[in-house]
């Protein structure tokens, strides 16, 4: 009996041993990054701007004396260094909480980082155990701190936050999209090793007018501005392995996207068959393939996009519900989409930059031809042959069958 006594003593005081948290870290010692720019100096020295939420009851708040506004709730720190690492370790001697990045929601690239390649970031993000592969990345022209320091913000209270928006919605418009480190990964390590990044700038967009309450009697009141800058996608860049060769304007970007699926719900302008009045088709889904087959020894490449859509606006006062009328826009939306696919193509071929991922499709389908073509696929890739075959349904009208006109309800 005393000997289970005492191995009843023994769990106990085990289990109290066992329950503490030895590297717990207390919420309010930590300074969380929300987003960071990585940038490269000429003379080779690595800069990183962290992005850090600002505690509550920090300073910029309405009634602390500092004028209401568009304003991120966030402070901004920066490092340098001949690594990434040591530019990280410098950072953390300007802040008085210990830095804590595991709840980054995106890394911003620039312009220069890039050229020279993104495989020193991205190493850096797969090794550490703190830096994870759900951030999201992006490319800036130019220096990438331009872009943090400078968005204002207005909705959100962090870069990272507006960033995390942006991309739910990327696919609305079509034209881009915000891979994660992850993401890149997986498109640099096979197939050709091509991948593509959206391109963030800052973009000003208006304010309704307002001013500051006065604090105190005989205090003038204050303007605030009437533009906030907020930040904005626009566009891609692509990149051959991890260096970057060259941009792709929105409309490429799009072109680019219906080929890889990427598109969910954009719009398409077209012309009413009668009058040349515009209307506007609402796409709903969008089936995609890309694949390359043989033919007559020669490797023939192909793109096929199902596009169905519904009738969301149109200016003309005609019945586009006809047969005549429907098929004469459908063939439109098929004009537009094809016209988009070979946009992004020509832009692509000039660096040999597979961002189709023609080469994955040879790679899976054709080991053995790629195994004599991986090492030259650049020089394949620019004169490879591809048809580009888009069909496209307009399937519903909305709620209105025919056009409203005056004196008509």
């Amino acid at each position: 009996m005393g000997q289970g006594f005492r191995l009843i003593i023994f769990s106990f005081f085990l289990a109290a041993l066992l329950s503490g948290c030895w590297d717990r870290r207390e919420i309010n010692e930590l300074a969380l990054v929300a987003s960071a720019a990585l940038d490269l100096e000429p003379d080779g020295t690595r800069v990183i701007t962290a992005e850090l939420y600002q505690p509550p009851g920090g300073g910029g708040q309405e009634g602390s004396g500092v004028p209401a506004g568009p304003q991120r709730q966030a402070l901004l720190a920066t490092g340098r260094g001949t690594n990434f690492f040591a530019a990280i370790r410098e950072l953390a001697l300007k802040v008085p909480l210990r830095v804590y990045w595991a709840h980054d929601n995106a890394i911003i690239v620039g312009e220069d980082l890039a050229r020279q390649g993104l495989r020193e970031a991205l190493d850096l993000w797969d090794r550490n155990h703190e830096l994870r592969r759900n951030t999201m990345v992006l490319l800036a022209r130019g220096r990438a701190d331009a872009v943090i320091t400078r968005v204002q913000g207005g909705l959100q209270q962090t870069l990272g936050q507006e960033i995390t928006g942006l991309n739910k919605w990327a696919k609305v418009h079509g034209s881009t999209r915000i891979p994660t480190i992850h993401d890149v990964f997986g498109e640099l390590s096979g197939g050709a090793a091509n991948t593509v990044l959206p391109v963030i700038t800052v973009s000003p967009q208006p304010m309704p007018p307002r001013t500051t309450t006065p604090k105190a009697a005989g205090q003038q009141q204050q303007a605030l501005p009437l533009e906030v800058e907020t930040a904005r996608l626009e566009g891609m860049a692509f990149f051959q392995h991890d260096k970057l060769m060259g941009w792709l304007d929105t409309r490429q970007s799009r072109g680019l996207a219906w080929a890889r699926g990427w598109v969910a719900r954009a719009g398409l302008e077209v012309t009413c068959p009668q009058d040349q009045q515009k209307a506007v088709v609402e796409t709903m889904a969008t089936e995609h393939q890309v694949r390359v087959q043989m033919q007559d020894g020669q490797l023939q490449g192909e793109i096929k996009v199902r596009v169905t859509g519904n009738l969301t606006e149109q200016e003309c006062l005609h019945d586009l519900t006809k047969d005549e009328a429907r098929q004469e826009i459908e063939k439109q939306m098929a004009a537009l989409v094809t016209g988009e696919i070979n946009a992004a193509l020509a832009a692509t071929r000039e660096s040999g930059s597979d961002v189709f991922g023609f080469g994955a499709a040879v790679s899976r389908r054709y080991p053995a031809v790629w195994q004599q073509l991986a090492t030259r696929w650049r020089e394949q890739y620019q004169t490879l042959p591809v048809e580009v075959k888009v069909e496209t349904h307009v399937v519903r009208t909305g709620l209105t069958v025919r056009p409203w006109q005056p004196r008509a309800r």
